[in-house]
């Protein structure tokens, strides 16, 4: 389980981007979660590395292959688990179908403010 901290710290960053209006500001604050998100995945790696090792597969086995893939959980399209990065909740996304997610919560929180 990753720490309570980096959680707390992933959604406060999360929450932080969003109030953010598209700047040099709003960059830095994508760049801060990305390296935060992928402290995290690196973390869940980690503890599935840890574990107790089961058997090991060939790499000719296509249920091997396919146990290497998961779905991102917002577009659905698969994603080699290597590759996966990890949102607030802790789902497989695609680095690009999350910043897309992001900037969306952004622009809607933006519309929504009283001018």
């Amino acid at each position: 389980m990753p720490s309570r901290r980096l959680d707390d710290r992933i959604r406060e960053l999360c929450a932080n981007a969003v109030k953010i209006p598209e700047s040099a500001e709003l960059a830095l604050a994508m760049e801060q979660l990305k390296n935060a998100l992928h402290e995290h995945a690196e973390h869940l790696r980690n503890m599935a590395a840890n574990r107790a090792e089961a058997p090991q597969r060939r790499q000719s086995d296509p249920a091997s292959a396919a146990a290497k893939l998961v779905k991102c959980t917002i577009c659905r399209h698969p994603i080699a688990l290597e590759i996966a990065k990890v949102d607030e909740d802790g789902n497989a996304v695609h680095e690009g179908c999350y910043v897309m997610k992001l900037r969306a919560k952004s622009r809607s929180a933006m519309q929504q403010i009283p001018l």
